[in-house]
């Protein structure tokens, strides 16, 4: 990666701090999903995830990276909207420091989870690569 790329991320972090929590696992029973990380840490060996499935099912998959001033409690709407106009299954990826995920963000970081949550669908989930699609908004278009 370029210096100027993982300098406007620093940027970011500091100009744009994690927001306090805005929701609870409880408040998501059913859409939370804890995605195993390909390089756990030992205090942190899963990443939170919300799963939106399109209950008339769909032939492909969107990951989404939410923007840096907002959480995935914040992001439901967007993702919500997403499934429904364009039929598909969304899944929406925390960054560390955010939400319910401790731990703190970092270019390196925030790139091996997502690579962890494409590797987790393809790999032991069974979705084919050319059915996963990526999608960011903000900061989360860097992934």
């Amino acid at each position: 990666n370029s210096p100027h790329i993982q300098l406007a991320m620093e940027l970011n972090w500091i100009l744009f701090p994690a927001p306090s929590s805005s929701y609870l696992a409880s408040d998501f029973d059913q859409e939370l999903r804890w995605v195993p990380r390909r390089n756990p840490a030992k205090d942190q060996t899963h990443i939170p995830c919300l799963y939106l499935p399109y209950r008339l099912g769909a032939s492909k998959i969107l990951i989404y990276f939410h923007g840096n001033a907002e959480d995935l409690g914040q992001a439901y709407g967007m993702m919500d909207e997403i499934r429904a106009n364009l039929m598909i299954h969304v899944i929406g990826v925390e960054y560390p420091g955010y939400g319910i995920y401790k731990g703190s963000s970092s270019e390196k970081q925030i790139l091996e989870d997502a690579e962890s949550v494409f590797s987790f669908l393809t790999d032991q989930v069974g979705w084919s690569p050319s059915d996963v699609i990526l999608c960011g908004r903000s900061i989360g278009s860097g992934p």
